[in-house]
């Protein structure tokens, strides 16, 4: 899902976690659904985050709830958000709130899309699909795993013999339980139903679908994996199914919402692609957290990556390993390094000291353990930076321990508040509109607008042949590259 996402350990996928609370389960009744769904949307609020710009969000919501008038189930209040993800993703949680992702948005090109895929998202919650899998332990399995010492225990375990894979992949099988084939051919079905109903072409969802086809050829099977629709029925299928369920529905039209495509684009305009530096960046080796006013300089050379709450970096033998994460809100290390002892159930700060690094106050303990896969050199750190303390766990397996440990001590002793000097290196990349000249061809517009897109994936997200010839005035939506702060 996160391009830049390094799979640490016990830390699951954001995915999974969604997947999981797609649908309710027979066995549950309406008000523990409702109760559940409700916990899940404050955590998906919590680890994701929900796009605010009114003109993206509230366009959204109005498409959504134009939907929601013509559902058949009265006895749920929808409620429509754009979720913070770069990757192309829509969900629904059993109550009816529904999610799509920025990245999704990137790449619609009419209203009718938008409809699509929101309606096929509602399709699911009108049709009460259940997962695979009951929600109360998918959440369990996500807490255990994403607790504040899991980390911590993750490296002892895997110290220990016993390592966090085995563990992961568990996690990962129980909660990433699809829908069945026959479940999404249904949603799509009352997707469309519920886009013509509204006013909407019910090809739209068949449009978007096919764009979605396009641009998985050009990622791949692998960098799919975590987009939306990637465990459903294979795309061509579906393209050609909807396209002939969209055929046979009798629509009347209604007034568009956005009255034309310039309106489209200008309601988008700004969205944010890919990373969404508040939430965390790299730049060079360096991790930067600027709304939380934090900088570390990760090993240089080491295979270094960031998701959600956390960063880290590994050794290019990947047997070494240092991560950083938000442990508690605070400004005593101490107290939050005794909670996380406590909590991990595992003496943790036996020879621990206190410590400034770079003014900061902070707790340094070094432990060796041993286990099945041999002896471990083992560093925690708990480091106030504001009313926050971050917590820097690194390893190292004995044999290499001497060079890794002066390397990973190294980058612990970079941590600091960030500076204006950092703030001024980071960007960000938004979606324009770029008026195309008379003739002009994609990878000229490209080149141009300064596009972070090439010529491939801008004409797949602008529904366009990759030859396309632009007319004068015509839009074509653009990434482009922008200074993060004002200068």
């Amino acid at each position: 899902m996160f391009a830049h996402l390094i799979r640490f350990g016990a830390t699951c996928s954001v995915l999974a976690v969604l997947t999981a609370c797609m649908a309710n389960t027979a066995s549950r009744s309406t008000q523990d659904e409702r109760s559940f769904a409700e916990d899940q949307a404050k955590f998906i609020e919590f680890t994701l985050g929900l796009e605010r710009d009114p003109r993206i969000a509230g366009y959204v919501e109005e498409v959504g709830q134009r939907l929601a008038a013509h559902a058949t189930r009265k006895d749920v209040d929808y409620e429509f958000y754009v979720v913070d993800m770069a990757s192309a993703n829509a969900f629904s949680l059993p109550d009816g709130h529904v999610y799509v992702s920025r990245g999704l948005l990137a790449l619609i090109n009419s209203e009718e899309e938008l409809a699509g895929v929101l309606g096929h998202e509602m399709g699911h919650v009108e049709a009460h699909h259940p997962v695979l899998r009951r929600p109360t332990e998918a959440a369990s399995a996500v807490q255990s795993a994403g607790s504040a010492a899991g980390i911590a225990a993750s490296v002892l375990a895997r110290a220990a013999g016993t390592g966090p894979d085995e563990s992961d992949v568990a996690a990962r099988r129980a909660l990433l339980a699809p829908y069945s084939r026959e479940q999404e051919r249904e949603a799509d079905r009352l997707g469309q139903d519920l886009a013509a109903r509204a006013g909407w072409d019910p090809r739209g969802l068949s449009i978007l679908l096919a764009t979605l086809d396009r641009e998985k050829r050009r990622m791949g099977p692998l960098a799919w994996s975590d987009q939306f629709l990637a465990t459903h029925p294979s795309m061509p299928e579906r393209v050609a199914a909807t396209a002939a369920h969209a055929a046979q529905i009798v629509w009347t039209p209604g007034v568009p919402i956005a009255k034309d495509r310039a309106d489209l684009l200008a309601r988008f305009d700004g969205l944010i692609v890919g990373n969404d530096p508040a939430k965390g960046t790299l730049v060079g080796n360096v991790f930067m957290q600027p709304s939380l006013g934090l900088r570390i300089a990760l090993p240089p050379g080491w295979e270094a990556g960031y998701g959600m709450g956390f960063a880290g970096a590994y050794s290019s033998d990947r047997q070494s390993v240092l991560i950083l994460r938000p442990a508690g809100a605070s400004k005593d290390p101490w107290a939050v390094a005794r909670e996380q002892e406590k909590r991990a159930g595992v003496a943790l700060l036996y020879n621990a000291r206190a410590e400034q690094i770079n003014g900061l106050a902070a707790v340094r303990e070094e432990l060796s353990v041993s286990g099945k896969q041999g002896a471990y050199w083992l560093t925690l750190n708990w480091v106030a930076v504001g009313n926050l303390i971050w917590s820097i766990e690194g390893a190292a397996p004995a044999a290499t321990a001497e060079l890794d440990a002066r390397i990973i001590n190294a980058s612990i002793d970079t941590i600091a508040p960030i500076s204006d000097a950092d703030r001024a290196r980071i960007d960000i990349v938004r979606l324009r509109a770029m008026p195309a000249t008379d003739g002009e061809m994609l990878g000229s517009l490209r080149r141009r607008s300064g596009s972070t897109w090439n010529a491939d994936q801008i004409a797949i997200a602008n529904g366009l042949a990759r030859d396309a010839v632009l007319a004068a005035g015509q839009l074509i939506k653009v990434p482009v590259r922008e200074a993060f702060f004002a200068p």
